[in-house]
């Protein structure tokens, strides 16, 4: 009976334990262990009072520590206190700090039988030891004290670099680092006797091998010592070795040389070669007496690596010139190449230029230079020399042109020269030209052409007009209005000559018919064919971000107070743009954001645009409306409908199934699931990333089992968020890849089983998880680890 009645108590208490203990983790597996440790005890000792006929004698307390190291790449310990003794008494762990020791942590129970073992979890959070020992509640009884290293390895850094190939200035770092969690690391140039930060990373989001990478754009030649340094607040918490890097960009040069030319010929070009120089501009200096003195300046060098750039300087003075290229710093001579001499004669023979305005108007014009007493003739030179025209005596003036009409008996390829003869001084000859000519004879009269150039987007034009343009003569341009030529341009002719340009703007797109008229006295003296200038602005071409539409990754609905970014893209601009993200309400399209839209150095201009954000709940429209300019037409993006939801609107099924989550998710978009699935009722809830949208399946009833659905999808939620914010929009991959680790891949995954271990933290009934009912030791603490924000 009595044995009976004490195994009864015993069984009660077990039960109550079990009843205790269901659902709660390494909680509910400490007190499985006291249960069948507390149903040993009692039954040794019922035996012992069976056998002995009496109670047992006192034991003296004792309490013996030990200590589980920590698994690796995991900064948790396990420490377990054996209680011997000390029935009825609540253990502490201690920890030493100076000469004093500190509680940092109490058991939850007191000491139900001899033997019982109690076991603490400490997480480290550097990389020193500590110093523990059990020790009860009240009362004098200690254990012996233990050392316990860190798991978590001394702050360390490792620095590597990628040098610079040929053609390349951009230098990759790799830093490795260990025990710094949660500091930043700088890389830092060594200047002379100081080091400067040159960039500065996101903290490290671990303790151990945890890696970043670094770049730095290098800027001129030499060697460059570089280090990472991480801070905790002001103090040095590591410092890696240095590492030396070599630039790729040559050492700075110039080297000056000049075009071949004839020592009469006063025009020079020179090309000045510049390496290890990009943003310098070279300066061209020519040697005045003792003075070296400026004569141009070039374009900036836009390379590191043998840029070439020209000048051209007219020669003045006969005699050796000296030219040098210098790179200046302020007025002072910063790099210069070695000096280059040029000699020059003055041309005391005349010159011939020979020029054919229009190629089916047989007139040639021959402007002559030092052509005093010169008599000058046109030939063909193709074959027999046949000469077309001569002067006929010689000429009195310096430098004229002479208008000189030919006759050709068939249309065929012909070439031409212009030769001129001086009594005692040999011949001058022009150029040789070379065309297919048309039959007939050149017109003794006057005559003029026109041709118009220019981009068809870009409404100002180029008018070249050629032929007969006597001293004191007006030149007009004229276009077509209607019925009638209005005149739009006008020159009067100061020298005779034979080429005139100017410049016309097209008013609005469309083609406008032009002419040219030559006017003396106020008698038309020619007048050219008409010719036509067309306008038509640029098509504008624009692409939305990755997804296709705009703002796609919301699929349609965004949280109140929450904003969603989206880019847009244009190919081939020709100038900076600009652009609305604009809202459609009441019946009206509303700008909402200007974004300047720069054009980069391929001709592509991008920008990005944000949603504002809205408190109530309402469907709007979007849409990207890129204005239009003189060169290019407007564009506009198709629009996208999104669905602004304040959940303070929610109402009966979602406003309970929020009201669920809303601790954890209090701004979140909840929406229904279809109702049924292949022809079944559809008991399938979803969240859904990277929209962060819920969909409730709305098949559940009121209570335990929604709510733990809701928590469920709440927690897969703040898990894609976690990700994103720790590892960018690709972050999910490092975060399965951990949960898998955890919790196996097994039962829908990683993902899946900390949701439900998630929601058991959020007070959810791990009885309704549909993936695990585990959720004990590494798996509670990942979960509770997403919660606060943390990397599992």
């Amino acid at each position: 009976m009595f044995v009976t009645a004490v195994l009864g108590i015993v069984l009660v208490r077990a039960n109550r334990l079990a009843g205790t203990v269901r659902g709660h983790g390494l909680l509910g597996g400490i007190i499985l262990r006291k249960m069948t440790a507390i149903l040993m005890a009692m039954f040794v000792a019922l035996a012992g009072v069976l056998a002995a006929g009496g109670p047992a004698a006192a034991v003296t307390g004792s309490l013996s520590l030990s200590v589980q190291p920590a698994s690796p790449g995991d900064s948790w310990v396990q420490l377990t206190v054996t209680a011997k003794g000390v029935i009825g008494k609540k253990v502490i762990l201690q920890m030493q700090s100076g000469d004093t020791w500190k509680t940092v942590q109490s058991s939850d129970w007191t000491v139900d039988f001899d033997g019982e073992e109690i076991v603490f979890d400490r997480e480290f959070t550097d990389s020193g030891s500590k110093t523990f020992r059990a020790a009860l509640s009240s009362g004098t009884t200690v254990s012996r004290a233990i050392t316990v290293a860190s798991p978590i390895p001394a702050p360390h850094l490792k620095l590597t670099a990628s040098a610079p190939g040929p053609g390349e200035t951009s230098v990759s770092f790799n830093v490795l680092g260990n025990g710094l969690e949660g500091l930043p690391v700088r890389l830092q140039v060594l200047r002379g006797s100081t080091w400067a930060t040159v960039a500065t990373s996101d903290p490290f989001y671990g303790h151990f091998d945890e890696e970043i990478d670094l770049e730095h754009e290098l800027t001129s030649s030499g060697k460059f010592t570089y280090r990472v340094v991480a801070l905790s607040g002001s103090t040095v918490a590591a410092v890696s070795k240095n590492v030396v890097v070599l630039s790729s960009i040559p050492m700075p040069t110039l080297k000056l040389s000049s075009a071949p030319r004839q020592k009469w010929e006063n025009q020079a070009t020179f090309t000045v070669v510049g390496s290890g120089l990009l943003g310098q501009a070279p300066v061209l200096q020519r040697l005045v007496g003792k003075t070296w003195t400026k004569v141009g300046v070039g374009e900036r060098f836009g390379d590191h690596y043998a840029e070439a750039v020209e000048m051209a300087y007219k020669l003045t003075g006969n005699g050796t010139h000296s030219f040098r290229a210098v790179v200046l710093s302020g007025t002072s001579v910063k790099h210069a190449s070695p000096i280059l001499k040029l000699a020059y004669d003055a041309p005391t023979k005349p010159k011939l230029q020979l020029v054919i305005p229009d190629k089916k108007v047989n007139v040639a014009f021959v402007k002559v230079t030092d052509g005093r007493g010169l008599t000058v003739r046109l030939k063909q030179v193709a074959g027999k020399d046949v000469t077309l025209w001569k002067a006929s005596k010689p000429a009195t003036a310096s430098s004229y042109t002479l208008r000189i009409p030919f006759k050709l008996a068939k249309t065929a390829n012909i070439e031409l020269r212009a030769e001129g003869a001086r009594p005692g001084q040999g011949t001058a000859y022009s150029s040789d030209m070379g065309y297919r000519a048309v039959a007939g004879k050149g017109p003794s009269k006057p005559f003029v052409s026109l041709q118009a150039s220019g981009q068809q987007h870009n409404p100002k034009k180029t008018l070249k007009i050629l032929g007969d343009l006597p001293k004191g003569s007006v030149l007009s341009v004229q276009a077509l209005k209607g019925k009638t030529w209005k005149q739009v341009w006008t020159r009067k002719i100061a020298a005779e000559g034979y080429s005139a340009t100017a410049s016309f703007t097209v008013a609005r797109e469309g083609t406008v018919a032009l002419r040219a008229v030559v006017t003396r006295a106020g008698k038309i003296q020619a007048t050219s064919k008409a010719t036509t200038a067309k306008y038509a602005r640029k098509a504008t071409k624009g692409y939305l971000g990755g997804w296709g539409n705009l703002f796609q990754d919301a699929e349609g609905h965004i949280a109140s107070g929450d904003r969603r970014s989206d880019s847009v893209q244009l190919s081939y601009v020709l100038s900076t743009r600009t652009a609305y993200l604009q809202q459609y309400r009441g019946g009206k399209w509303k700008n909402v954001q200007k974004v300047i839209l720069k054009k980069g150095k391929y001709g592509d201009a991008a920008g990005r645009f944000t949603t504002p954000k809205e408190s109530a709940t309402v469907s709007v429209k979007y849409r990207v409306r890129v204005s239009e300019t003189a060169y290019e037409k407007a564009w506009t993006s198709p629009s996208t409908k999104i669905k602004h939801m304040n959940p303070k609107h929610y109402k009966g099924y979602i406003k309970t199934a929020h009201d669920y989550m809303k601790r954890y998710c209090p701004n979140q978009v909840v929406v229904y699931a279809p109702k049924r699935y292949g022809g079944q009722l559809n008991y399938s809830s979803t969240a859904w990333y990277p929209s962060y949208r819920i969909e409730m399946s709305p098949n559940y009833s009121k209570g335990g089992g929604m709510k733990f659905v809701a928590l469920h999808e709440c927690a897969h939620i703040r898990t894609f968020k976690l990700a994103v914010k720790l590892h960018g929009v690709n972050g999910m991959g490092k975060m399965e890849a951990r949960l898998n680790k955890i919790y196996g891949r097994n039962n829908g995954g990683g993902t899946e089983q900390v949701a439900d271990c998630m929601a058991k933290a959020m007070g959810g009934d791990i009885r309704n998880g549909g993936y695990t009912k585990k959720c004990s030791g590494n798996r509670g603490t990942a979960a509770k680890r997403i919660l606060a924000g943390k990397m599992p």
